[in-house]
């Protein structure tokens, strides 16, 4: 099946007069790889599965007003869904500890991002937790954010930082261990703050102002001042 563009669903779904949200139809299809329920079996018309989700109305929208575990469950059962065994084997059958933390501070956005980053690049075994946390990640441009090498030059530089690099660095442990060590050492300890400060950027964080340059002052003296001011030195 030719997987139809927002367009073509949103066209469909004004003809029918469905209900639910075309973005959310289409997203959620593509976090379960567009196949029906636990059968798994491929969908082979587009226009039925709408038929059948206003029927459920199971739309990914409805998930935002559920509590935190049903939708820890509903994700679960996607990441059942895709890899089986291998995945309770791993993970275990229900969420718990770190995973259910994941999903709770994750926008179903970053969630739907993470299962279709997952398909793409863990096919024969699931991601670990901390794989999946990344894949969840928006882009640092898409959140307005400097890129990881150019916030790790701010990080060692003294001015002219983005708040989110302020915001890194006051959560970092030991700054000044930070811009002594190696560089090597150095990336390594800002990557892993970096990551979180993205991923409370995409959660909604409040990143501080942007701290205000000094002007460097300005040096009135003069050429004739500065020779005065030499002479005299001289004579003590």
């Amino acid at each position: 099946m030719k997987e139809p563009t927002l367009e073509e669903i949103q066209a469909y779904k004004e003809e029918k007069n469905y209900t639910f949200d075309a973005e959310e139809f289409l997203n959620y299809q593509k976090m379960v790889g567009w196949v029906y329920g636990k059968s798994k079996k491929p969908i082979k018309s587009w226009k039925a599965a709408m038929a059948t989700f206003q029927k459920n109305q199971k739309s990914i929208g409805e998930v935002r007003k559920l509590d935190n575990s049903v939708r820890e469950d509903k994700f679960w059962s996607v990441m059942i869904n895709a890899y089986g065994a291998k995945w309770t084997s791993q993970h275990g059958k229900v969420p718990q500890g770190l995973w259910v933390e994941l999903v709770q501070q994750s926008t179903p956005e970053m969630l739907n991002k993470g299962v279709a980053k997952s398909r793409e690049l863990n096919k024969e075994w699931p991601p670990t937790i901390w794989e999946f946390e990344k894949y969840c990640l928006p882009d640092e441009k898409e959140l307005g954010l400097p890129e990881k090498w150019e916030a790790f030059r701010q990080a060692l530089n003294n001015h002219d930082k983005h708040p989110a690099v302020i915001h890194a660095l006051r959560n970092m442990q030991d700054v000044y261990r930070f811009r002594t060590e190696s560089e090597e050492r150095a990336l390594t300890r800002f990557e892993k703050v970096w990551e979180k400060t993205v991923l409370f950027v995409a959660t909604g964080g409040i990143l501080p102002e942007k701290e205000k340059q000094i002007a460097a002052p300005v040096n009135l003296t003069t050429r004739e001042q500065a020779k005065q001011k030499i002479r005299e030195l001289l004579r003590r």
